[in-house]
């Protein structure tokens, strides 16, 4: 149990955590702030895909990333995005 507990704390909570404030967070606002929302969207997307390159890329992949870039676009908002990061 208690490996089960540090597992879901490391890989579900804090991984999600780190990922969406590091990608959604920082490096979204600053490619949006010098370049605008359309390159900030996939410019984002294509650095998150290639940083899970270790897990193997594939298109459904890149397809979340989008979508989640897209919220993070439309509403401005990250929490929402982290919670669903940990799922």
């Amino acid at each position: 149990m208690k490996e089960f507990v540090l597992y879901f704390v490391n890989f579900l909570i804090i991984a999600g955590l780190w990922e969406e404030l590091v990608f959604r967070g920082l490096l979204f606002a600053s490619l949006e702030e010098r370049f605008g929302g359309g390159v900030a969207l996939v410019g984002n997307s294509a650095i998150h895909w290639l940083f899970h390159f270790a897990v193997g890329l594939n298109v459904s992949q890149f397809i979340a990333a989008l979508t989640l870039s897209s919220y993070r676009l439309t509403f401005r908002r990250i929490e929402p995005l982290i919670f669903i990061h940990a799922l």
